[in-house]
């Protein structure tokens, strides 16, 4: 018996290729991606918030919750500071159901489970269900974008709706509560001497140019630099947090999606074939070529996000005792494992 988990789905939906080597060999990075240490941290910083820390005690949750590096650590305060403000008037008083692991039967399915970890489930003081979804994106929150309309084919969502009902809570609406992480980067900001003023200096020489009366020149010509450095880790978080308090909308935004019957079929349906189309590349696998029968979809959106595409795309083959550097062949789903430990008395 295997699990069927909602980013199995997606991977084998995405790319074969992928599905392969991360589900039926379990290989993976040894250190997660700065990606995922982001998106961790802040899921883990959100419900902290939820349970009523304050900003100082979100942060060391965030922190602490995934290998993050000092710069990330600063874009983590800057848009928890922002996200506090904008949502200041945000209730805590309705029933908060945090992390629902679910081990469950598919229907439609002999050899595959339903497995996963639901967020976080509202019960309000109407009894009404609502399974709030966190997440991190890079893509444009506008009304127009199409990440709203790509939200409501997600399967991780429906997948969660799916076992929330079987567990016996009945989810009537899902509410995205979406973070946009910033593209910028520490800027170079001008070295200042004692007295405040900018340091230009000879391409040639290497040493400091003045103005013919002696004072020193303050915009590089031809020839010339202007001295600079990387703005620090701080420098940068404090500019992040007054661009995030200027413009809210630009990095955070919700939006509430009804459940309908008819998209939850559809979900469970495309569920079954994804079971089958796996089923069916094992039986075409042949001995010593097994990932051939893995097609790969070759595309800028997939690869681009791949954590295989470097080697995958130059025809690297690795095998159990030579997995590609920062690689190894592992636990397909340590996700899971790390869950069941979690419930343990």
């Amino acid at each position: 018996m295997q699990f069927l988990t909602a980013s199995r789905m997606a991977s084998q939906l995405a790319c074969p290729r992928q599905h392969y080597w991360r589900y039926e060999r379990g290989l993976t990075r040894e250190a997660d991606s700065a990606a995922l240490a982001f998106g961790t941290s802040w899921h883990a910083a959100i419900e902290a918030r939820s349970r009523g820390a304050d900003l100082t005690a979100q942060l060391t949750v965030a922190v602490g919750a995934a290998q993050v590096e000092e710069l990330q650590v600063a874009t983590l305060g800057a848009l928890l500071a922002g996200y506090n403000v904008r949502y200041a008037a945000d209730s805590f008083t309705d029933q908060e159901l945090p992390e629902i692991g679910f081990d469950l039967e598919m229907v439609g399915s002999r050899r595959f489970r339903l497995a996963g970890k639901i967020d976080c489930l509202i019960v309000g003081s109407d009894g009404m269900v609502t399974l709030r979804e966190y997440k991190t994106t890079s893509d444009s929150l506008d009304s127009g974008s199409d990440y709203w309309l790509r939200l409501r084919a997600n399967a991780q969502v429906w997948q969660y709706v799916d076992a929330a009902r079987t567990l016996g809570h009945n989810v009537t609406r899902i509410i995205y509560d979406v973070t946009r992480k910033p593209q910028t980067e520490p800027r170079g900001i001008p070295v200042l001497d004692a007295e405040g003023l900018k340091v230009v200096t000879s391409d040639t020489t290497g040493e400091r140019v003045f103005l013919s009366n002696g004072k020193p020149r303050q915009a590089a010509q031809e020839g010339q630099t202007l001295q600079s450095r990387k703005e620090t880790a701080d420098e940068y978080g404090e500019r992040l947090a007054a661009d995030v308090q200027a413009r809210p909308e630009f990095y955070f935004a919700r939006r509430e999606v009804p459940v309908l019957d008819q998209d939850l079929d559809e979900f469970r349906e495309t569920r079954v074939q994804v079971a089958r189309m796996i089923l069916d590349r094992r039986r075409q696998q042949a001995t010593g070529q097994e990932h051939r029968a893995w097609p790969r979809h070759v595309s800028g959106d997939v690869c681009r996000y791949c954590q295989y595409a470097d080697w995958c795309l130059s025809g690297i083959v690795p095998d159990a005792q030579h997995p590609p550097a920062g690689f190894v062949f592992g636990e397909k789903f340590p996700e899971l494992k790390q869950h069941a430990q979690e419930a343990q008395p």
